[in-house]
């Protein structure tokens, strides 16, 4: 469970958000790595929820075996290294291209058919 989250909407609505969690503790790596994040969300301009899991069962759960670690939807990228700003601009254009589709992109959903004859009535008296 996550302990607290911050959120980054960014001005261009034509993308989903990106779910982020930082696992870690409360050290300083930690902290470099939620600085560092929120620099290159605000950097990018695209909305992400961030939230920060702290705790042993927690690394377990994601499977990370140094702090901190980063998961883009359910996925580790990092794992015990804190990446620097244009590195992880990279990452999360590559994230957000395939998990924000636009919103010209998105299917409407398809017409109901009419059936073309009419349903036969009941042989069944009360």
């Amino acid at each position: 469970m996550v302990p607290f989250a911050k959120f980054f909407i960014a001005e261009q609505p034509e993308y989903q958000s990106m779910n982020i969690v930082i696992v870690g503790g409360f050290g300083t790596e930690t902290r470099q790595m939620e600085n560092t994040l929120a620099q290159a969300v605000r950097e990018l301009g695209i909305r992400v929820s961030i939230g920060v899991a702290a705790g042993i069962r927690e690394m377990a759960a994601y499977d990370i075996h140094r702090m901190p670690g980063l998961v883009i939807d359910g996925k580790v990228i990092y794992d015990g290294e804190v990446p620097d700003v244009e590195e992880l601009k990279k990452v999360l254009l590559k994230y957000s291209k395939k998990t924000g589709s636009k919103k010209s992109d998105r299917k409407k959903p398809a017409a109901r058919a009419t059936p073309k004859t009419k349903p036969k009535k009941s042989k069944l008296r009360a």
